[in-house]
């Protein structure tokens, strides 16, 4: 693992008198902002909508609103509320003043309350008190940092938007030794590519739908294709059914340590070639062995211990064939034909799995000088790219005021030594942000709900793949302002999979629908075009505003 170097952090602090106000309305911006400058205070206007609570309170609805307002940018802030209160009408229409003017107008009001001018009168005086007493409320930033939906940015302000471009100068990749669990994942895989092999684990336990007593004389198990993964050549795999020695749950189960031990591999249940195919639907029809073992699963009175399902073996193969799990719409079947006593009907029914998973083993190639992101043998990439050098770059009086409108991360990739599934592609690559060093043996990360920049999207050349989407960068802007405010608790970048099913966590590489890596060059590289790189664009006062 590498080492991070210590260096003097330029802290992104604010300087000088200044205040946010929380508004999408540019009159109200304009004017705080005169009445503020006649105090020597700057302001900038933070665009940000935050919802507002119904309430009679004009304190309580200002109130949540700059909490909520804060939590979502963790800046220090000011909001600002008001309503209209007409002692004719009892203080109507209050905060719903904007709700009334949409609805009746202002010449509405005065023809629902008395005509007289005393009424007109303590209308008005009523305004005047109440936007001496407008509340604002200003909060410092104390709290965890959430998720930026805004930026500060006005474009009636005086400055210039900038980019700059940032190579990563350090970057290592973490490798996770521990198993991922494959009992939930919506694809099983069947065969080996690239030094790693897959073998589905399938078991049938609600047999209690069939009458008490059958007799089975044929049996099928039918599981459906989804996808491939085709290696040097595509030769059929010879697959196999045998049954299981011991009750499993999981493809982590202890059992499964030697995967050999826990099969018997004398009793054929059935056997099929399979070749590769996206949506294929393969049927194996079960030997007397196999309709066998099927009367016992199906008999009541028979101990549910002796029912520890079966496995799908092969001695060779140079492609991965992936069949749909349990939960995908297309569970894997168990069709069995047979008859009650006393009936000459012959019966036929449909039987859904109730455990499956698939087992892998193996290891991929890795090169020198190349980090990796990988599903299954699980490597996560980890880049820093010395956003303190950034702020030491930025004017010192301006460093309060920039704001980071968008930003993007270019990750070329060498292609001769990676592996994508044609299904998923990089539809399941991420980029979060690292809370533990670089050189940390345990790798933690954000662990806010989906806070992660989608990461999957190709160069037009291929050479390189980068952050997804408008939306996306704006996220990954969000990241670096965090990483700006927290420097002590940010530490850099971490590119990664993660499970479609799942939110983010603390722990990372729980992809486990495919086998995919990507092989991602170094800061090492002579070449800039084969650096890692952070591209941000952001917006800098003119000049100080202080």
């Amino acid at each position: 693992m590498l080492k991070r170097e210590k260096r003097n952090k330029k802290k992104f602090q604010w300087k000088g008198k200044i205040v946010l106000f929380g508004t999408n309305n540019i009159g109200k911006f304009n004017e705080v902002r005169n009445i503020l400058t006649e105090l020597k205070i700057s302001v900038g206007m933070l665009r940000i909508k935050a919802s507002e609570i119904q309430s009679l309170s004009l304190k309580e609805i200002a109130r949540e609103s700059a909490l909520e307002a804060f939590k979502r940018c963790c800046l220090p802030l000011i909001v600002e509320d008001a309503g209209l209160f007409v002692d004719a009408l009892k203080a109507f229409p209050g905060p719903y003043s904007a709700y009334v003017y949409k609805t009746i107008s202002n010449p509405g009001i005065p023809s629902h309350q008395h005509t007289s001018g005393s009424g007109i009168k303590r209308m008005q005086l009523a305004i005047v008190t109440f936007l001496l007493m407008s509340l604002s409320l200003i909060l410092s930033c104390k709290e965890e940092p959430h998720k930026l939906t805004a930026n500060i940015y006005d474009n009636n302000l005086p400055g210039v938007v900038k980019d700059t471009t940032l190579y990563a100068i350090q970057d290592t990749f973490y490798f996770k030794t521990s198993k991922i669990n494959t009992q939930f994942s919506l694809r099983l895989g069947l065969g080996s590519i690239n030094g790693i092999e897959a073998r589905p684990i399938l078991r049938f336990t609600n047999f209690d739908v069939l009458p008490n007593i059958i007799q089975v004389d044929s049996a099928w198990i039918k599981i459906f294709g989804n996808g491939s993964q085709a290696g040097a050549s595509t030769n059929p795999i010879a697959s196999r059914l045998h049954p299981v020695r011991n009750v499993w749950v999981s493809n982590i189960d202890s059992v499964w340590s030697n995967y050999s031990d826990n099969i018997d591999n004398t009793i054929l249940l059935g056997q099929l070639d399979i070749a590769p195919d996206d949506s294929n639907n393969y049927t194996y029809e079960l030997t007397q062995e196999g309709i066998d073992l099927v009367n016992i699963w199906t008999d009541t009175s028979t101990a549910t211990e002796e029912n520890y399902g079966f496995i799908i073996d092969f001695d060779n193969a140079d492609f991965i064939q992936y069949f749909s799990a349990i939960n995908s719409g297309a569970d894997p079947q168990l069709i069995v034909r047979y008859t009650v006593p006393d009936d000459t009907t012959v019966y036929r029914d449909t039987l859904s799995a109730t455990f499956d998973a698939y087992l892998y083993q193996g290891d991929f190639s890795r090169i020198d000088d190349r980090n990796y992101v990988s599903s299954l043998i699980v490597h996560s990439t980890l880049l820093d790219f010395g956003l303190d050098d950034f702020l030491a770059s930025i004017p010192e009086e301006a460093v309060p005021d920039i704001s980071i409108l968008s930003a993007n991360i270019e990750l070329p990739v060498d292609l001769n030594n990676s592996l994508l599934d044609p299904t998923y592609n990089l539809s399941n690559y991420v980029t979060l942000n690292l809370t533990s060093e670089l050189s940390d043996p345990d790798v933690v990360v954000d662990s806010t709900s989906g806070f992660f920049a989608a990461t999957r999207e190709w160069a037009s050349d291929s050479s390189f793949i980068q952050i997804a989407s408008d939306a996306n960068r704006k996220t990954l802007a969000s990241m670096i302002r965090q990483q700006l405010f927290n420097q002590d608790q940010f530490k850099g970048f971490v590119i990664s999979l993660i499970d479609n099913a799942s939110d983010i966590s603390n722990r990372i590489g729980n992809e486990k629908e495919q086998f995919s890596y990507l092989a991602l060059y170094t800061f090492r590289e002579s070449d800039l075009k084969k650096r890692a790189r952070l591209i941000i664009k952001y917006w800098e006062p003119a000049s100080p505003r202080l």
